[in-house]
C-alpha cells in the first residue's frame, strides 16, 4: 500500500492511494490518524521501508507502528583486557546514550573497567552468553566504571559483555535537525540531516552497523561543515552521485562519498572488517545558493534551489 502522509496541528495521518484515486469522493475522504509527532514544523524522509520524521523529535513510522527511534546500541572496543582498553569498534551514536563493551576473561580477574567513567548506569552484564544477575553475579561502581564479578570469568576472546548508559545530550543535537536527504554516492546507504540551527552550517550522516546502512546509528565524527559557521547550509540535493549544498550566503558546494575497508587485527592474529566512510567536499559557485530550507527539487535532473532567482 502507498500512502500520502500529512503532518498538521502536532499529529500525523495518511491518505491511501485508493483514497486519493477515487476522485468522486475527494469530498467526503477523511485521512486516518497515525499518532502525535509534537507542535514543531516536521519533514520526512524514507529508508529501509520505514518512514523517518524529523519533528523535533526523531521517529518512525513503518506502516503500523509510530514511535521513537531508540537507536543502533554501539560496541565500542572489542578484545579488552580486564583493566581496560581494547580496539576501538564502533564510534559512540549521538542517538543512544547507551554502549557496550566486549572483555577478554582471563580466570583470575574479577574487575572489568569500562571505557567511560562517572557513568548514568551499567544496565546489563553477559558472560559466555548468559545473562548475569546484579547482586548475586555481580556488583558495579559507576563512579569508576567498573563491574567485580563474584567468580573470574573462565579465559576466552570476548565472553564478558557490559552494556552502559551515559548520556551527553547529543541526542538533542540530531533531533532539531529539521531536513534529511538520503545519499550514498552511487547508492542510497545514508541520510544526511542539516538544519539545527545551533549548528547551522553542519550535516550529520548515518553510518554502518554489522556491514548494513542504517539511519538509526549517526557516529560522532560523521559531520561535515559546509562554508561558514555564520550562513546555514539551507539544501541539500542529490545529483547522480554527488550531493548538491546550497548556503543562504549564497554559495553552492558538492559532497562525494566513498567507503574504505579498514582491517583490524585482534590479539589471536585474526582479523576483522571495518567499513570507514569519506566524505569530500568541493566549491561549486560563490553566486548561486538557497534561501528556501529544505525545498530543493530536481528538475529534469537539474538541481533547483531558490535564491533572488531561481538557480539551476
Amino acid at each position: 500500500i502507498e500512502y500520502l502522509l500529512i503532518a498538521t496541528d502536532g499529529k500525523l495521518y495518511y491518505f491511501t492511494q485508493d483514497q486519493l484515486e477515487d476522485e468522486y469522493n475527494w469530498d467526503t475522504i477523511e485521512p486516518t490518524l497515525i499518532g502525535n509527532i509534537g507542535p514543531n514544523d516536521a519533514s520526512f524522509f524514507t529508508f529501509d521501508k520505514k518512514v523517518y520524521i524529523l519533528s523535533g523529535k526523531y521517529m518512525s513510522w513503518d506502516g503500523t507502528t509510530l514511535e521513537e527511534v531508540e537507536g543502533y546500541t554501539p560496541l565500542v572496543f572489542i578484545n579488552t583486557p580486564p583493566n581496560g582498553g581494547g580496539l576501538v569498534y564502533d564510534e559512540i551514536n549521538m542517538l543512544n546514550p547507551k554502549k557496550h563493551q566486549t572483555f577478554n576473561g582471563d580466570g583470575t580477574s574479577t574487575e572489568f573497567y569500562i571505557a567511560q567513567k562517572e557513568v548514568d548506569s551499567i544496565d546489563k552484564v553477559y558472560v559466555d552468553g548468559e545473562l548475569k544477575t546484579q547482586g548475586t553475579d555481580y556488583s558495579v561502581d559507576t563512579t569508576n566504571g567498573k563491574v567485580t564479578f563474584t567468580n573470574a570469568p573462565q579465559q576466552a576472546m570476548d565472553n564478558v559483555d557490559i552494556w552502559w548508559t551515559l548520556d551527553d545530550g547529543d541526542r538533542n543535537i540530531i533531533e532539531n535537525m529539521k531536513f534529511g536527504t538520503v545519499f550514498g554516492g552511487n547508492i542510497d546507504s545514508r541520510v544526511f540531516l542539516y538544519g539545527n540551527p545551533e549548528c547551522q552550517n553542519r550535516t550529520y550522516f548515518s553510518g554502518i552497523t554489522d556491514g548494513i546502512p542504517s539511519v538509526e546509528y549517526f557516529p560522532a565524527t560523521a559531520q561535515v561543515d559546509i562554508g561558514p559557521s555564520n550562513f546555514a547550509l539551507t539544501d541539500l540535493t542529490r545529483q547522480y552521485d554527488r550531493l548538491l549544498a546550497t548556503t543562504n550566503r549564497p554559495e553552492a558546494y558538492y559532497l562525494t562519498i566513498a567507503t574504505q575497508e579498514l582491517n583490524v587485527t585482534l590479539s589471536d592474529s585474526s582479523t576483522t572488517t571495518r567499513l570507514v566512510p569519506s566524505v569530500s567536499t568541493y566549491p561549486l559557485n560563490e553566486v548561486h545558493g538557497n534561501i528556501a530550507p529544505g525545498q530543493g527539487q530536481l528538475l529534469n535532473n537539474y538541481p533547483v534551489t531558490i535564491d533572488k532567482n531561481a538557480f539551476r
